[in-house]
């Protein structure tokens, strides 16, 4: 499934602010996610997907229904490639996923967030979306956007505003996405 969000007016701005698209994005994600909730009739988990923007556009890819949204990532990127999404200011991927305040646990393993969150009452995980955006360059930042269901099923945010997001990033993520930029900007500079 794609779908495409149009930013109106353009800020004739070159250079882009990856912080300001990555913020952008995860408006688009609250949007998503409520929508969602709205679909299902409440508490609905959101599966991941990928944002190409270039200019005023985004075109989204979602991931496939099974599996970690990073086991889905290649596939999603090659099924863009295939489609023709090689040029774009940035890219981004957005997960339904886990957070706490205190991330530097040197024991994590993938998948104690979720685990804490449903079996310890008196867990501080909580349920957030997480956006990781890449620019061409290959310097990257992230927005992380809590919530928690209303009486209606509906989630309710909080952008973290006083976090270093670099602690939410993935090794594999990172190498996944620059391999696909470098790929990418290698394949239109054979176009000049």
């Amino acid at each position: 499934m794609s779908f495409t969000h149009t930013q109106k007016g353009h800020t004739g701005i070159t250079m882009i602010d990856l912080h300001e698209v990555s913020t952008k994005i995860a408006k688009i994600a609250q949007l998503r996610k409520t929508e969602i909730c709205k679909e299902d009739n409440g508490i609905s988990d959101m599966q991941s997907f990928v944002v190409f923007h270039n200019g005023d556009m985004f075109e989204c890819r979602q991931s496939g229904v099974d599996g970690h949204p990073f086991e889905s990532l290649p596939l999603v990127l090659n099924d863009a490639y295939n489609d023709g999404l090689t040029k774009f200011d940035s890219i981004s991927l957005v997960v339904d996923s886990f957070y706490r305040d205190s991330m530097n646990d040197p024991n994590y393993e993938k998948g104690d967030l979720q685990k804490d969150f449903n079996n310890n009452p008196m867990s501080t995980v909580v349920e957030c979306l997480t956006t990781v955006t890449y620019g061409c360059d290959g310097h990257s930042t992230g927005t992380v956007v809590k919530y928690v269901y209303n009486d209606k099923g509906l989630p309710e945010f909080t952008l973290v505003t006083d976090k270093d997001h670099s602690e939410m990033k993935s090794e594999f993520v990172d190498f996944v996405m620059n391999s696909y930029i470098k790929f990418c900007n290698k394949d239109t500079q054979g176009d000049n």
